[in-house]
């Protein structure tokens, strides 16, 4: 009952309760029994943000232990951070099977192939450079559920048409609404950009990110050292929610005291 937060509806009858209700109740159930196999189909799509969190620190825990885990949604980047392999199907069909990070992008391709309005910015560009893929990790492993305290590193394979002399490799993280957050690039970091044609990769690495809760993008994009000239751009690359103790509003977590006198 503490789990699933229904104290003030235990007695109620069951047949007054939402499906939300019901999927509370049902993984509070789940969590204080000892499973040797779980099915979870799209358990997470209800509830506020704190019960989803809730969840998935459980949903940890089992795999932890050895939990063998069949996780089924619609949310591919959920999938990606929680699974050691994802199955993309299509109407009983395989689409793709094994690596959650290349099974995720082979996910989306699939998903647009028909939507000519979703076609990434990159296929409209001069096609010069290319991002084959895009990953945030924690201890090397995918993920895109993050703490303040996490070191996250932002991986993105780069592939030249042709050799160039001036290219800069750049990222923006966006909150949900589409506001800028932080934006940088290899000029200003001092590391050297793409040159000659071919496969390249670089890394952004975070020592912790001062966010706040919520979900955020980031957009890759390639341009001249005089900003003048843009070889490529691809929007909304990476996803990825924060999770954290905060209570505070806004998008950024700033060290403060409160006092009185």
């Amino acid at each position: 009952v503490d789990f699933a937060e229904l104290e003030e509806f235990i007695d109620n009858q069951m047949k007054h309760y939402s499906s939300g209700m019901f999927t509370r109740l049902g993984f509070a159930l789940i969590a204080n029994i000892e499973p040797e196999i779980l099915l979870l189909d799209e358990v997470l799509a209800v509830g506020d943000e704190a019960f989803q969190n809730k969840c998935l620190e459980q949903i940890r825990s089992f795999r932890e232990e050895g939990v063998t885990i069949l996780f089924v949604t619609h949310s591919v980047d959920l999938a990606a951070s929680l699974c050691d392999e994802l199955v993309v199907l299509d109407h009983g069909k395989v689409v793709a099977s094994g690596d959650p990070t290349e099974s995720a992008a082979t996910y989306r391709r699939h998903l647009y192939a028909g939507d000519k309005t979703a076609v990434s910015a990159n296929e409209a560009s001069t096609e010069q450079i290319s991002f084959p893929k895009v990953s945030l990790l924690i201890d090397g492993a995918p993920a895109t559920v993050i703490r303040p305290g996490d070191t996250v590193t932002l991986q993105v394979e780069t592939n030249l048409d042709h050799d160039l002399e001036d290219a800069v490799i750049a990222y923006a993280i966006r909150e949900a609404g589409g506001e800028l957050v932080n934006s940088s690039n290899t000029r200003i970091l001092g590391v050297p950009g793409p040159k000659k044609s071919g496969p390249s990769t670089y890394s952004f690495t975070f020592e912790g990110l001062s966010l706040l809760n919520g979900h955020y993008s980031i957009d890759i994009g390639a341009h001249s050292l005089d900003g003048q000239r843009q070889y490529a751009q691809l929007n909304e690359a990476a996803r990825f929610a924060m999770v954290g103790p905060s209570r505070e509003s806004g998008i950024s977590w700033l060290p403060v005291r409160g006092s009185v006198s």
